[in-house]
């Protein structure tokens, strides 16, 4: 199997990685050649994905595309570009066009009867924290949080193409979900813990939750699954307080960081299990049960520090370690390259306490060898 991966980012180093663990041929493309993905690949193009001529050369190499971005006019010109050369593009476009729109993702939960955060004027009214995002934005980008609602007015106004809910403590999970338009399989649910900018620092996989939570995750996440149709791969982002769940988003896209988490967890490869799907539904078995944790670190004055997410794609081209001061995998930083030191660690143990003593463990390692 040869696949295009289009896009170096994050997303883009998960689908890579996962493909060539999948025992694939792997084309990337992005025209950053200090993406993190680069140094992952078999074949990298440093290329402008919209010069038609070079792309189409490229696109007849692979016998799949998947795209690895979130820009919407490149994710239509990479559709276009399969429906001219008849290549096979994983993307799901009017999925996408609902999950790249917080506004229309809380429509959605609404008309199913998921919980979601209280709006704005519920928040003014009871006083209530509130959290302001980017409409069309995902992630932790733009976050903003204000201890009290009418703190935010001056903000909001200022900001029109934001959206506005109340802002709610507790454990947030993740799930995604694979389907071929008629047909879908849910995977596990992760936990994810966030840093002090709201963006991912560590995924556990699985979480550990109630049978109660569980369930009434599994539920709510196949009425939307229900009505999405998936083709191709999506996750939804819940938030538990108080005893019940609130949904945060959905993403119609490749996620970054639950699938590698999951992999080590469960053996479930979700790019491997999502192209094979779309061809084929089968239902996708876990190949052995333990528990996971993947851990974004930086170097910040001696300390290993858990940091979100962003700081990876700082980072230029990443190395891939295997059994790295105690850790099963790794990510990290060339010092040669970057000027200081970040890391994605992934471990794994027969218990999630295990699994937080080898994280502790490898990262006192490390610490000790950068001094």
């Amino acid at each position: 199997m040869n696949v295009l991966v289009v896009g170096g980012k994050l997303q883009g180093t998960e689908v890579v990685y996962l493909a060539k663990k999948a025992g694939w041929t792997v084309y990337l493309v992005d025209k950053n050649p200090m993406a993190p993905a680069v140094n992952l690949c078999d074949h990298f193009y440093e290329v402008n994905l919209f010069n038609e001529k070079v792309m189409a050369v490229i696109y007849k190499k692979a016998d799949v595309v998947i795209p690895a971005l979130e820009d919407e006019t490149c994710l239509a010109a990479l559709v276009n570009y399969g429906s001219l050369l008849n290549k096979k593009v994983i993307f799901d476009t009017e999925a996408f066009l609902i999950s790249s729109s917080k506004s229309l993702s809380n429509e959605l939960f609404k008309e199913n009867d998921i919980p979601i955060p209280g709006d704005y004027e519920t928040c003014l009214t009871y006083d209530l924290p509130v959290v302001v995002k980017p409409n069309n934005s995902s992630g932790s980008h733009g976050v903003r949080v204000f201890k009290r609602a009418v703190e935010a007015k001056k903000f909001i106004k200022n900001h029109p193409k934001y959206i506005c809910q109340e802002y709610l403590e507790g454990p947030s999970y993740s799930l995604e979900v694979i389907g071929n338009g008629k047909n879908f399989e849910l995977l596990i649910i992760t936990q994810i813990i966030i840093d002090e900018q709201y963006d991912c620092q560590r995924v556990a996989a699985p979480a550990v939750i109630s049978e109660d939570i569980e369930e009434e995750f599994y539920t709510l996440t196949e009425k939307i699954a229900q009505v999405l149709q998936i083709n191709g791969i999506f996750d939804i982002e819940v938030i538990e307080n108080k005893g019940k769940l609130y949904a945060l988003e959905i993403d119609a896209r490749m996620p970054s960081q639950t699938p590698i988490a999951v992999y080590h967890a469960t053996g479930i490869n979700m790019v491997k299990e999502m192209v094979e799907y779309m061809e084929k539904p089968k239902k996708i078995h876990q190949r052995k049960r333990q528990h996971s944790i993947l851990q974004h670190v930086e170097l910040k004055e001696g300390t290993l520090t858990g940091i979100g997410e962003k700081v990876m794609g700082k980072a230029g081209p990443l190395i891939h370690k295997t059994k790295y001061f105690g850790a099963d995998e790794a990510f990290i930083s060339d010092r040669n390259i970057y000027d200081g030191y970040i890391a994605e660690l992934i471990v794994t143990s027969d218990s999630p306490e295990g699994a937080e003593e080898k994280i502790a463990e490898t990262i006192e390692l490390i610490e000790k060898n950068l001094k």
